[in-house]
């Protein structure tokens, strides 16, 4: 998806997802179900709660891979090997929740990306 905009809830559960430059102003779910790696390009702004999801052990979602993105409601990120924050500056405005197996599934700052 690239420059996209979604007004209302939006729950995608798939191989994958690419997102670029997009806002989602409702309910947002992305679960990925596939086995490759996912690079986001990123300035993606999720406006309500949000849920980032990999269902798959074997290929990495990476978020903001070029420029930063905004949570500016809840967030949770559930599954393995999620890498948040890799570029540019992330904004998170609401609460941040992991629900994985241990620590290392979800990383912040894997690449030179900030968080604020």
């Amino acid at each position: 998806m690239t420059s996209c905009t979604f007004n209302g809830s939006l729950e995608i559960n798939g191989p994958g997802f690419l997102l670029k430059n997009c806002t989602f102003n409702g309910v947002t779910t992305l679960t990925k179900t596939g086995t490759t790696n996912l690079h986001c390009y990123g300035g993606n702004t999720f406006n309500e709660t949000t849920t980032i999801a990999n269902n798959n052990a074997s290929g990495r979602i990476r978020l903001a891979t070029t420029t930063g993105d905004a949570y500016l409601g809840n967030v949770e990120f559930e599954g393995t090997t999620i890498q948040v924050a890799y570029e540019g500056m992330n904004d998170f405005y609401g609460n941040i929740a992991h629900n994985g197996n241990v620590a290392s599934d979800v990383v912040f700052d894997a690449g030179v990306g900030l968080v604020d």
